[in-house]
């Protein structure tokens, strides 16, 4: 039991990686050691907030994590979640309803 604890911590520290997140009226991005991903707004299956922490659903069981702690402030980690609210907001309310 503990070779398997420490199997999966050495794998956990493998797939850390520090990534860039943005946003902009086009989409959600991001950039790391691993790649870079854009996500359009219209294409987000969810988007939920907590009180540390915003995902920004892709399908419904697989989502990009931004940790708040991960900005210099609050009012910055608050802005960046408005924005993202806001994008998605306004990328659902001009998508044609079926």
């Amino acid at each position: 039991m503990r070779q398997q604890k420490k199997q999966q911590a050495e794998l956990l520290r493998e797939i850390q990686d520090d990534v860039t997140a943005w946003l902009a009226p086009e989409g959600f991005f991001t950039e790391g050691n691993h790649g870079e991903s854009r996500q359009r707004w219209d294409t987000l299956h969810d988007l939920v907030e907590t009180p540390t922490h915003l995902f920004l659903f892709l399908t419904r069981n697989a989502a990009h994590i931004v940790p708040k702690s991960a900005f210099d402030s609050t009012e910055q980690a608050d802005a960046f979640t408005r924005a993202a609210w806001g994008y998605w907001n306004a990328a659902r309310e001009s998508a044609p309803s079926g």
